[in-house]
């Protein structure tokens, strides 16, 4: 097969999300050259691109979304693509687990069958994200293989270590104590890999202060599920959980980065949910 690309050009990869952009680098290094069209603090489950974007998509080699139904506009997007410049969804590649959004903000439709989008909060799924986009590169770069394979196997090395860390981590946190409950149910895949039971705050959206029957049938549901913390989210509106917290007698921990655009890194959001999580959950009155 013979590479899209010429000597020395490198792959133009736009993506949908920050994170993949991290992955995409981390990839390809020098071979890739990668544009976040979300930007930071975007949200993911609304981009729409602007005309510069799509002016722009003539010149790319490849768009990376994270699929599985999270962009709501995604089928728009494909469709006003060049047909040269392949659109691909990193989550079709990844083994899926069931999962629902209670964030009434978000567009439930275009979740696949409530399948979970939230692909992100699992070291595993991203180890497996990394290997999908290795061979997507080489696909398009066939002359970059052994960069994209030492690259990608050497970055896998690096979530080997974050996972064992992950693991220690949880693991001081007694299992009784294992609840997390957040604004939205963006948490799944790292609930179900450690074993933690998932509580989705109902009525909660980024914009709006809930009524006080609202407020009320939610702390019944806190109350009934034995939530003792409650996570805010980075973007979200804290008013609606301070007044969960001083009305229900429930305590607020840190902003979790749940949607991964406030982050710098994988590495970086893992690291800091996780410590966030563990030492809130292991000090919290019981």
């Amino acid at each position: 097969m013979l590479s899209v690309l010429g000597a020395s050009a490198n792959l133009k990869i736009a993506v949908l999300h920050p994170l993949l952009g991290d992955l995409a680098q981390q990839v390809g290094g020098d071979r890739v050259t990668v544009t976040d069209l979300l930007g930071p603090n975007g949200d993911p489950h609304h981009f729409e691109p602007t005309p510069a974007q799509l002016r722009q998509a003539g010149s790319l080699d490849l768009v990376l979304a994270c699929g599985v139904g999270l962009e709501a506009d995604l089928p728009t997007l494909r469709s006003l693509l060049p047909p040269a410049t392949p659109l691909f969804e990193v989550g079709s590649t990844l083994p899926t687990i069931e999962g629902s959004c209670a964030d009434p903000s978000h567009d439930h439709s275009t979740h696949q069958h409530g399948k979970d989008p939230h692909w992100w909060h699992s070291v595993e799924q991203v180890r497996r994200a990394v290997t999908s986009l290795e061979t997507e590169f080489t696909r398009l770069d066939p002359d970059g293989q052994k960069t994209y394979h030492d690259r990608a196997l050497a970055y896998r090395q690096t979530l080997d270590a974050l996972d064992r860390w992950v693991r220690r981590e949880v693991a001081r946190i007694p299992r009784d104590r294992r609840i997390l409950a957040t604004s939205h149910a963006a948490f799944g895949y790292f609930c179900h890999e450690h074993e933690f039971q998932q509580v989705a705050v109902q009525g909660l959206t980024r914009e709006q202060m809930p009524d006080a029957q609202t407020l009320a049938k939610t702390f019944s549901q806190l109350r009934s599920q034995h939530v003792r913390v409650i996570f805010p989210e980075k973007g979200n509106n804290p008013a609606t959980l301070q007044a969960l917290v001083q009305d229900g007698g429930l305590q607020l921990g840190p902003a979790l980065d749940a949607d991964g655009t406030h982050s710098a890194s994988f590495e970086a959001m893992m690291r800091s949910n996780v410590a966030a999580i563990r030492q809130t959950l292991t000090t919290a009155p019981h």
